[in-house]
């Protein structure tokens, strides 16, 4: 008697569907996943729906046109340059040894201004920044 061998049959694993399942999730992490960014600055920025009391006490202005020109105490600088602003900004601290700084920027003054202005701050050693919003 003559037998036949039986041939095993192939065993295949078809893996489209766990793939699909894997990129699904990974959609779904992506997706659903949140990144927070913590800022090392502490900017003190007021709400512009309700007036404030203005604390004009040992406070320095820094004002900022439209053209991106730096005006500080109400006074323009000779030029728009940041070192200008540094400088006549540490006179202002030496002579009155103010603490704070409330930065007054036109609404289309350029943004490189606004960020000069508070990088000046920092560096002269100035720890309370406010930005000054128009109510109305």
């Amino acid at each position: 008697m003559k037998l036949r061998v039986r041939r095993q049959e192939e065993i295949n694993l078809n893996l489209t569907s766990l793939i699909d399942v894997v990129l699904l999730l990974l959609i779904f992490f992506m997706v659903s996943t949140t990144f927070t960014q913590s800022s090392a600055l502490n900017i003190e920025l007021p709400e512009a729906t309700q007036s404030q009391t203005k604390d004009q006490t040992n406070t320095l202005e820094i004002g900022i046109d439209a053209k991106g020109f730096f005006y500080l105490e109400g006074r323009p600088l000779q030029s728009s340059d940041k070192v200008v602003l540094k400088r006549e900004l540490a006179k202002l601290i030496a002579a009155g040894a103010q603490s704070k700084v409330t930065i007054l920027g036109d609404q289309n003054a350029p943004h490189h201004a606004v960020v000069s202005a508070m990088d000046v701050a920092g560096q002269l050693g100035i720890t309370q920044l406010r930005i000054l919003a128009k109510i109305g």
